[in-house]
């Protein structure tokens, strides 16, 4: 009998020793758990997208041609990564039209994203470059050349304004205006500011809103 009362006082002892511990770990996980921008958040979701979009590039035409891939928090913020290509068309002054694109980061504030019709207001920041081509002619053969003269690297910062219309749960419309500063360019026929400039583009929205 006395060998069955020592064993149960022991395990006991173990239980309430046990019981304690784990008391004292959940204690300590509820007094560290930090606020954070997805915690704030009552749903999260995704999105991928193509765009479209006319620019000009030191009073040259162009076409740009792009992508963004995103994390949507609580249907009014969105974070992501983004990529433009930009081509000119040519210009028969000086034989020569300039292509490029850049890439990077994005956020982009959602207003009434509820409404069957609301503003976002994208700003975009990154990097790229740019390449200026020449055309020679031959006219006696009615032959042409292309040859890559020059390239530069800048850095870019887009803010922008959308109007967004949802077509259904998973896919949106955005019409959008934009304004593309960049820092100062070195390639030869065009000026250092070519690609600071206005834009505007239609783009297709796909995901979880």
């Amino acid at each position: 009998m006395r060998t069955i009362l020592t064993v149960i006082l022991a395990l006991s002892i173990a239980i309430a020793f046990s019981q304690e511990d784990s008391i004292k770990k959940e204690k300590a996980a509820k007094e560290y758990n930090p606020i954070t921008f997805a915690s704030l958040a009552k749903s999260h979701g995704g999105f991928g997208s193509i765009s479209a979009g006319y620019t000009q590039i030191q009073n040259i035409d162009a076409a740009m041609f792009g992508f963004q891939g995103g994390w949507i928090m609580g249907h009014n913020m969105g974070f992501g990564i983004f990529g433009n290509i930009f081509a000119s068309d040519y210009n028969y002054i000086n034989d020569k039209y300039i292509s490029g694109g850049y890439g990077g980061l994005f956020i982009e504030p959602i207003i009434g994203p509820r409404f069957p019709v609301h503003l976002s207001f994208p700003i975009s920041f990154g990097m790229g470059g740019a390449t200026n081509f020449e055309s020679y002619s031959n006219y006696e053969n009615i032959d042409s050349e292309v040859n890559l003269t020059n390239s530069d690297m800048f850095f870019v910062v887009e803010p922008g304004v959308e109007i967004e219309l949802n077509m259904t749960k998973f896919f949106r419309i955005a019409f959008g205006a934009y304004y593309r500063q960049t820092t100062d360019l070195m390639i030869n026929g065009f000026d250092k500011d070519a690609l600071t400039g206005l834009s505007g583009g239609v783009t297709l929205k796909f995901g979880k809103f």
